[in-house]
């Protein structure tokens, strides 16, 4: 929709979710795709079978999320894809080449 605008207002929009994740929050779907497997996030590790949760912060954990207000306001942009959708997308992408 951008690169069909005839006079956009801006030169830089942002594109995301507008709501902001780190390693914890991909450990829920991940486990429902994948039980039982042990997933290594930072010096800690998790083991999707157990009951521990054990999820490091680290120095790449950005605690802000992508500001869409613009795209939203000029061209009503709405995020069609939350975490959970475009994980379990990618998912069967990659295992059947099946795509949403």
């Amino acid at each position: 929709m951008i690169h069909f605008a005839q006079k956009p207002r801006h030169a830089i929009y942002n594109i995301g979710s507008a709501s902001s994740s780190n390693s914890a929050t991909w450990l829920k779907p991940l486990k429902r795709f994948f039980p039982g497997s042990v997933l290594n996030l930072g010096k800690g590790e998790f083991a999707t079978g157990s009951a521990i949760d054990y999820v490091p912060k680290t120095g790449y954990d950005i605690e802000t999320c992508l500001d869409i207000s613009r795209i939203k306001e000029e061209f009503g942009f709405v995020p069609e894809y939350d975490l959970e959708k475009g994980l379990s997308g990618l998912i069967a992408w990659d295992r059947d080449e099946s795509y949403l």
